[in-house]
């Protein structure tokens, strides 16, 4: 007697299992998000907040919320959403790991159902194995949104093998251990969340009739006919819930095509011998399958789908009737396939790959039936040769179809890659083109999307959404009339296309009529109130009118409905920083990067608002975080080194600027920068090469100017340095720096008025100029203009009323030159306690003593 291998062990089978499966799409888990993942997941505000989650079950959201299609009542996939959003918000990774971790389970239990059906850890593995590796499976797995499948395929099966706990090891025994029932119990529940996953779980109470059939024939009638009641029950409320409730009030689909009773019988013969063929057959999978629908009983694709159906079902009747359970696999088939048959005609997508999830489980274990059957007994009773066929034959169409499902997958990883297999291979059809067009212009491609969405409308002129699309690539291009004119063209063909609405607001604000802009963004909202980016776009508009509050308030009523919308927390915080409410403005900005944390925008305003602070630390935390995402951000290495510069460390911010000029060799700004630099370091010829090379860039800038007039003073060349000045204030007459030192300049020369009126000019550009009071106060003493020096003095204490040597000069002013005892005492002690070591402080001391006799 042959002993079962180890590969039949059960731990080992279900280890590879495990591992087969996710070697088969692993790959998966690096994919983004692909065609309706966008409306479903990206652009779905209910998902983001958790406490929304009890509302997915009520008939409210599949009626009015939902933005799939209407009149569906998939609960579990919402949730599980909602959930995937709140562990890994948009991270494609964490959802595609759910879809793949539900498959392994799947695949797991569909080795214990087979294995307790028909008591083989052989046949059961096989089974399994066939079905996590068969390429029409990747639809499901491989795209998020459809994890509805896979749910309703989790629940279908936990149901069916509750129910086969619940049915007693011996037909004949009555049922009456409340564990038993209980287990039943538990089957009508896994039903009933089969059902909120999808539709198709209805077929449950069939399948297990069929079981009944097949595995209890003899008692059927007497003892567990009563147990399917409540599966019917449930089937019946259900069918209810979904026609009468969730259905009631919903506007007719305008998609919907009227059928003849008689080409729509066709039809549906046409879909089954379809699937069967892509069951069959899994190559050349596509996204968009098309059907044929035949007009006339002669139509030769359809005398084929009947021959086949006939041939199936001669088969069928002749060979696989109670008690063959080959029989069981093939009514598993085709009673889960009966809701997508186009009973009712499903025109948007008639042949899907994701419809045989649950369905292609009875094709496989059909197979398996097949291949592995009594495969102990072979070597005693069948040939070496049949041996060899079998198991070639079972090893080759595994093989085949890991190759296929892995080459599958990667079609998937993205929408470009998806459409552009879908064109390749269906390029009649308008919507292939539209969402390559879509995928095209999302990377930049703007001329190869036109040609795609031009392609779209050709074959669907009255398709809004590819002009609405084709208008936005102008719109990215800057070709603003040509973007106005398609989404006018949208609009006119389907007034309600809000997105047309809000991009063609979007167009108006660019051209700078904000009147009009604002007046499509109201009309997007009036047709989809809840739409948050027009009133983000809403928020944009009367920003740039000049409208600060009403620019708040659009973008907070934009978070209201999207509370992640990084982009409106940062522009709330630009309109903040306007209205000079600072606190508020960081809050914003913090907010943006948590959402966000790629926000380079927000990042860079947070450390502008740090430096601001002098929290130095902070604003560095900020623009490192940028250079990691960007590492030639110009400006976070300008304001790095500007960092440097104020915090001393005079090395590192001359390595920053050099990186600004190695990324932008023309950055007038960090060539001045540079320039100063070298001048505190004592490299004088370098600086002046930096300022002069400005200046060749940006001549009219007042600040290089002004810095090369002080590197003139530097090296003694007073009348460079007044030249620079001059034109420095010329062409910018609020540096309050350039006034002060021209004043120095004109003071070193002999021309006092003239240093006196600059002085004047600098404190009245900058009212806190302590060194220009000060400087002041000594010219007007030097003039003997005692009180205008005393002003200037009491001045320069208003900026700091620590500073010793205004008192020092308070406290001489009124000893020497008014006689005035009782103020120079008060300045003169002044300075004593502000400077007790003051080089002169032995003198001011005598002074002191003399004033006090």
């Amino acid at each position: 007697m042959i002993k079962s291998p180890v590969l039949f062990s059960k731990y080992a089978s279900l280890f590879l299992l495990i591992l087969i499966t996710t070697i088969s799409y692993g790959r998966s888990l690096n994919h983004q998000f692909v065609w309706d993942d966008h409306p479903i997941i990206l652009d779905n505000p209910h998902l983001r907040k958790i406490e929304n989650i009890p509302s997915f079950f009520l008939p409210y959201y599949w009626k009015y919320n939902h933005p799939g299609t209407k009149g569906q009542y998939r609960p579990l996939r919402t949730v599980s959403l909602s959930l995937s959003y709140y562990l890994w918000k948009f991270h494609p990774f964490g959802y595609h790991l759910t879809n793949l971790i539900l498959h392994i389970l799947n695949v797991l239990l569909i080795y214990l159902v087979v294995t307790r059906l028909f008591k083989s850890p052989k046949l059961a593995f096989f089974t399994s194995l066939l079905f996590a590796l068969h390429p029409i499976h990747v639809e499901s797995v491989s795209w998020v949104k459809n994890r509805t499948d896979l749910f309703s395929l989790f629940f279908f099966l936990l149901a069916f093998l509750f129910y086969l706990k619940y049915i007693p090891p011996v037909s004949n025994q009555p049922i009456t251990n409340s564990r038993s029932i209980t287990w039943l119990i538990l089957s009508c529940l896994c039903f009933i969340l089969s059902l909120m996953g999808k539709e198709i779980a209805i077929t449950l109470p069939i399948i297990i009739f069929t079981y009944l059939i097949y595995f209890q024939p003899s008692s059927i009638n007497k003892t567990f006919y009563p147990s399917l009641l409540p599966f019917f029950g449930i089937m019946i409320f259900y069918l209810f819930f979904i026609f009468i409730i969730i259905n009631k009030g919903l506007p007719p689909d305008p998609n919907e095509i009227k059928l003849h009773p008689d080409i729509h019988l066709f039809l549906i013969i046409q879909t089954i011998s379809s699937y069967i063929s892509m069951i069959l057959l899994p190559i050349k999978l596509n996204a968009e399958r098309l059907i044929e629908i035949p007009l006339s009983l002669f139509n030769s694709s359809l005398i084929l789908s009947i021959s086949i159906l006939i041939l199936i079902l001669s088969i069928f009747f002749k060979y696989y009737l109670p008690p063959k359970k080959e029989g069981f696999a093939i009514t598993w088939f085709f009673v889960t396939l009966l809701p997508v048959i186009n009973i009712k005609f499903m025109s948007g997508r008639p042949l899907a790959e994701q419809r045989l999830y649950i369905p292609s489980l009875g094709f496989c274990l059909l197979v398996a039936l097949i291949l592995i059957r009594n495969l102990p007994e072979i070597f005693k009773k069948q040939s070496l040769f049949l041996f060899v066929t079998r198991t070639f034959l079972t090893i080759a169409i595994l093989s085949c179809y890991l190759a296929l499902t892995m080459e599958r997958d990667k079609i998937w990883h993205s929408n470009f890659t998806l459409w552009k297999d879908t064109v390749a291979k269906s390029p009649e059809t308008f919507r292939s083109h539209f969402n390559l067009g879509s995928a095209l212009s999302d990377r930049g491609e703007y001329e190869k999307a036109i040609i795609e969405f031009k392609k779209s409308i050709e074959l669907n002129p009255k398709d809004h959404e590819s002009y609405t699309s084709l208008g936005a690539t102008y719109y990215r291009q800057g070709e603003m009339e040509k973007a106005k004119e398609m989404f006018l063209k949208a609009i006119d063909i389907f007034y309600n296309s809000y997105r047309a609405h809000n991009n063609l607001g979007n167009v108006y604000n660019v051209e700078g009529n904000h009147e009009l802009a604002l007046k499509e963004y109201q009309e997007a909202i009036k047709i989809k109130p809840d739409f948050a980016e027009a009133y983000y776009n809403m928020g944009n508009a009367y920003k740039d009118s000049g409208d600060i509050q009403k620019a708040i308030s659009a973008f907070q009523k934009a978070l209201e409905f999207e509370p992640d919308f990084a982009k409106s927390y940062y522009n709330l915080g630009n309109c903040f920083l306007i209205t000079e409410e600072i606190e508020k403005a960081q809050k914003q900005f913090e907010t943006a990067i948590r959402f966000d944390p790629s926000f380079i925008n927000a990042r860079y305003n947070l450390a502008n608002i740090y430096y601001d602070k002098k929290a130095y630390s902070q604003a560095i935390e900020q623009l490192m975080a940028i250079l990691k995402l960007d590492p030639n951000h110009v400006e976070s290495h300008y304001l790095m080194g500007s960092i440097f510069t104020e915090t001393g460390k005079l090395d590192k911010a001359l390595k920053e600027y050099k990186e600004v000029i190695r990324i932008f060799p023309d950055h007038a700004d960090a060539l001045n920068s540079l320039g100063k630099i070298y001048m505190k370091k004592g490299e004088v010829e370098k600086g002046k090469i930096q300022f002069e090379k400005a200046l060749k860039i940006d001549p009219q800038n007042g600040y290089v100017h002004y810095n090369l007039g002080k590197l003139y003073v530097i090296e003694g060349d007073y009348q460079a340095a007044q030249k620079e000045f001059e034109e420095s204030l010329k062409l910018n007459p609020s540096i309050a720096e350039a006034w002060f030192n021209l004043g120095v300049i004109f003071h070193k020369t002999g021309k006092n008025n003239s240093a006196v009126e600059a002085l004047k000019k600098a404190t009245a550009v900058k009212s806190d100029y302590l060194d220009a009071y000060f400087h002041l106060g000594n010219l007007y003493l030097q003039q003997k203009q005692f009180h205008q020096a005393i002003a200037s003095f009491q001045q320069a204490l208003k900026v700091k009323p620590s500073h010793p040597e205004s008192h020092l000069k308070l406290g001489l002013i009124y000893l020497y030159n008014l006689n005035d005892a009782s103020n120079a005492l008060i300045h003169l002690k002044k300075v004593i306690e502000l400077a007790p070591n003051h080089p002169h402080a032995s003198q001011i001391r005598e002074a002191i003593s003399f004033l006090e006799q």
